[in-house]
């Protein structure tokens, strides 16, 4: 320490203190860091620096300051340069300082400060997004802690593969270089074969073999203060494969076929999809699965592993599930009249041969959908045996019950007469044989039980009379005829009319055929409406307001539609007597 290697001065050249120095430091390059503050910590403070005009970087962080801030400065090796000048802080705060706080500097360049920050209660010193807080949260000081990175020229090494670490021989990767400060690269790929060097930038590379490579990246740079830095990655390159295989564990029940799926797949699979060929799927490397139809199914065994090269295999096998007689007959229980018509036929599965036993005494049947008829009521069952001789339980037999009810009766009947041109009843004359009980449909939405019923047509048109005939077998008959309605429009109101309760002409009513709506209205001779109906068989009692009216002429008024779409508006005089 006698003699120096070389003496520096740095500031803004006024002949008086610039900052208060916090931290020294020399980095790896052997670059001078040095920080510190200025200003006053209270106004007309003797101890006051002036850190104004201080050299800066074009670079720096912040070119302007109060002279209240922080100041960092970095210094060539030997004091060739001016590196980096920047400050840091507020500006119009009491001023950024430290007399509590700390600093610590990195020797591969980073500067970390811990300050009394945005003093008098700022928020202006500044901060960057993310941070715990963003401003100051105090009526005075805050403590604010920030880190710079200079970077001063020292190579840095970086290697990574692209696009993929790992995968299946022969696996090409593309190795992405992100080293800084560096010119001169060399790739070592880590085979044990000294040949298998690169020294571009950003080389292309095929391992053949399967195996882990350590892949190594030396970056240099001649001219920097540290020139070398190494940087490692790992490729892997493997080989498995995926061997989907399968055995069988077969059951026959006769009446089911259990088959236990045993997976014997070779590789890597770790996840096993099972196709079972009748659309029934499963999973798993052991499952069970039961087969109910006879046929040939188609198995199919999907293996799966997403880190395998081939990720899955497929293999397929059949399975023959042996014939079964299994015996049906269709309609099933069934009934109807007498004569009664069934067609027959095995609704099973299977089967050769077929006797068929009808119960009605007749000769059997060979056939496998015979048809059959039943003429005497009663109830019968039906037998059916179905053969095999290859089939695992040889014969089944299955029966069925037919209900033949009696014969139905003969509906008939003569409407008299089948055609009217005024409103007038028609008289249905049964002539039915065979039959207890009757339901008439005139067609117009009323209808009969009895015998021999009247009916009365309102509306002028075609109307289909029906009358159901039925004995006590429940079979009915049904017999309908065409009734035609040629009513003459027409509607009109008496004279007079004489309310005294005997029953004769009681009522004041509007009379008239093939109406489909009216309005019919009285008034008395003040013109005052005592009356108003719009149906046909509601008429007048004489009354209004629950007061037997005055023996008197009353005015009235009809409007009337008929079923033919016209209209009929008519007024008049009745005389009320008592």
């Amino acid at each position: 320490l006698t003699t120096p290697a070389f003496t520096t001065t740095f500031g803004n050249g006024n002949g008086n203190p610039n900052i208060v120095p916090t931290a020294f430091l020399v980095d790896t390059c052997e670059n001078m860091y040095v920080c510190g503050w200025g200003g006053a910590l209270v106004a007309g403070a003797t101890n006051a620096t002036n850190m104004t005009n201080m050299p800066l970087t074009p670079n720096a962080y912040q070119s302007v300051s109060d002279g209240k801030d922080f100041y960092l400065i970095v210094i060539e090796k030997n004091a060739n340069s001016l590196l980096y000048a920047t400050y840091f802080g507020s500006n119009g705060s009491v001023g950024e300082h430290v007399d509590g706080g700390t600093s610590r500097f990195d020797k591969n360049g980073i500067v970390y400060e811990a300050i009394c920050a945005s003093c008098g209660g700022g928020t202006t010193t500044p901060t960057t997004a993310g941070v715990w807080s963003t401003t100051n949260q105090s009526a005075n000081c805050n403590e604010l802690g920030f880190k710079m990175e200079i970077n001063l020229f020292q190579v840095q090494a970086q290697a990574l593969a692209n696009p993929a670490a790992t995968g299946c021989k022969p696996l090409t990767v593309n190795f992405q270089n992100n080293s800084t400060n560096s010119t001169i690269y060399f790739w070592s790929f880590g085979t044990g074969n000294a040949a298998d060097t690169s020294n571009l930038f950003q080389p292309t590379f095929t391992f053949i073999d399967t195996g882990t490579y350590n892949i190594m990246l030396v970056a240099s740079n001649p001219t920097a203060c540290i020139p070398n830095d190494t940087a490692y990655t790992t490729v892997v390159v493997f080989d498995s494969v995926v061997n989907a295989n399968f055995s069988t564990v077969v059951n026959d029940y006769c009446d089911s076929v259990v088959v236990q799926f045993i997976g014997t797949s070779s590789g890597s699979a770790t996840q096993f999809v099972w196709d079972y060929g009748d659309t029934q799927m499963g999973n798993g490397s052991f499952t069970t699965h039961t087969y109910y139809t006879p046929g040939t199914y188609t198995i199919s065994l999907f293996a799966f592993d997403s880190t395998a090269c081939n990720q899955f295999d497929t293999i397929t096998q059949t399975i023959t599930v042996g014939s079964r007689v299994d015996a049906g007959i269709a309609p099933g229980n069934f009934s109807g009249c007498a004569p009664l018509a069934v067609q027959f036929s095995d609704s099973g599965i299977g089967g050769l041969t077929y006797t068929w036993n009808f119960g009605d005494a007749s000769a059997p049947s060979n056939q496998s959908s015979p048809l059959h008829t039943y003429n005497n009521p009663g109830v019968y069952t039906v037998t059916l045996i179905v053969c095999d001789p290859g089939s695992c339980n040889g014969c089944d037999t299955a029966t069925s019950t037919i209900t033949v009810l009696n014969a139905p009766p003969t509906a008939a009947f003569n409407p008299n007469p089948p055609t009217v041109n005024i409103t007038t009843p028609i008289l249905f004359q049964n002539q039915s044989s065979g039959a207890t009980q009757y339901l008439w449909l005139f067609g117009d939405g009323d209808s009969s039980i009895l015998v021999n019923p009247s009916h009365t047509y309102l509306h002028s048109g075609n109307y289909t009379a029906c009358l159901i005939a039925r004995n006590n077998g429940g079979c009915p008959d049904t017999a309908c005829k065409l009734i035609t309605i040629n009513l003459i429009p027409v509607i009109d109101v008496p004279n007079a009319f004489s309310p005294n309760g005997d029953g004769q002409n009681d009522l004041l009513f509007a009379y008239g055929q093939d109406i489909t709506s009216l309005v019919f209205r009285v008034f008395n001779r003040w013109g005052e409406k005592v009356f108003e109906s719009t149906d046909i068989n509601i008429g007048w009692d004489g009354t209004y307001k629950g007061v037997a009216q005055e023996m008197e002429a009353y005015a009235w008024t009809v409007s009337a539609t008929f079923s033919n779409g016209t209209t009929f508006t008519k007024s008049g005089n009745v005389t009320l007597l008592r």
